[in-house]
């Protein structure tokens, strides 16, 4: 009975042993895990066109670059403005360290709002965001011919300009 005993002593020694090292090698990898994302850090820059930019035309093009240490693997961008939005996405199969963006979108009247955002491959995010203004250019311009005269002929090697 002795013996019985000092058996399941030695029994429950070893499973308490075997669960405190499963729980120290536990909250080990996690303090590691909590480490590598806390170090990533995902930057997005639009560097073209500036905020506030003003456009007279509608077809413009989004530039710029997202960059985090481990790789980007996931870029988007939403193009809001009034009562409407427009967006895209793409993932980028390898993942790399400075990703250069560019693609084209078609302003709106008024205020339109872009937004990139970028995700990196250890799950850290980051985004950037730009307002820039469309008003097209409806106004024919003012033209005042000072010469010649009204009315006066101007004679110039092959060409005649009556006023």
């Amino acid at each position: 009975m002795r013996r019985k005993y000092e058996n399941k002593k030695i029994v429950d020694f070893f499973v308490v042993l075997v669960f405190v090292s499963i729980l120290h090698v536990s909250i080990n990898n996690e303090n590691l895990a909590m480490k590598g994302s806390a170090q990533c850090t995902c930057i997005v820059n639009i560097s073209s066109p500036q905020n506030e930019s003003v456009f007279t035309y509608p077809e413009i093009t989004i530039s710029g670059y997202a960059e985090e240490e481990c790789g980007i693997v996931y870029l988007d961008y939403v193009h809001e403005w009034e009562n409407g939005s427009d967006s895209n996405s793409r993932f980028i199969e390898t993942p790399i360290s400075s990703y250069e963006f560019e693609f084209p979108i078609t302003l709106h009247e008024g205020l339109n709002s872009i937004n990139v955002s970028a995700r990196g491959a250890c799950g850290a995010t980051g985004f950037d965001e730009i307002v820039i203004f469309y008003y097209p250019d409806i106004e024919p311009p003012n033209i005042n011919i000072e010469y010649p005269i009204n009315g006066s002929k101007y004679w110039k090697q092959r060409f005649i300009v009556f006023h």
